[in-house]
């Protein structure tokens, strides 16, 4: 594995800022305070260009549960490691980039479950988000359901790249990529 100054992913990641239109871009720590401001501003940058309702809820949705889980496991980390989040528009699709320290025994399961996700049929992942959302409103256990990113799967039509980049601190940073087609 290629060990990578976190500088220089961040200048590969504005280098694609400014060949694309971007329309969110956020490069620090992700505190609930950003994510919240993160949130809120693709909510405005998406109700003002003329995107259809249907495919406007699938790139907001996905871009909040994105933030969150970005969030949430920074937290893990250290509150203080940068997150990198990067929303573009092209013609046709809208590209979401987000990036964050994850644990080291993470990486595992991470791996398994979007690889599973890729693998998995379109209908066979709705109906298993389906389930999995009857299962969660009969239990108390709000953190077994683990629906987030089988729906960012579903939304970007499992059009999903990943990677891990272990960083010279010796921290490892994944970076989750995804398109949602625009029409």
């Amino acid at each position: 594995m290629k060990i990578v100054n976190k500088n220089i992913l961040a200048s590969n990641l504005f280098d694609d800022m400014v060949a694309n239109n971007a329309l969110i871009s956020y490069f620090g720590a992700l505190d609930f305070e950003v994510t919240n401001q993160l949130i809120k501003g693709i909510n405005v940058t998406l109700k003002s260009k003329n995107i259809l309702p249907s495919v406007y809820k699938k790139i907001y949705s996905s871009f909040a549960e994105g933030i969150e889980n970005a969030y949430k496991h920074q937290k893990n980390v250290r509150d203080d490691s940068p997150g990198i989040v990067l929303c573009s528009l092209h013609k046709n699709f809208i590209e979401i980039t987000i990036g964050n320290p994850i644990e080291l025994k993470d990486r595992v399961l991470l791996m398994k479950k979007i690889d599973e996700i890729l693998e998995t049929d379109e209908v066979i992942l709705s109906e298993q988000i389906r389930s999995k959302l009857l299962l969660l409103n009969h239990s108390t256990d709000t953190t077994s359901a683990k629906i987030g990113l089988m729906r960012i799967g579903l939304n970007a039509q499992k059009n999903i790249k990943y990677v891990f980049k272990e960083l010279q601190n010796g921290e490892l940073f994944f970076m989750l990529n995804f398109r949602i087609n625009l029409n």
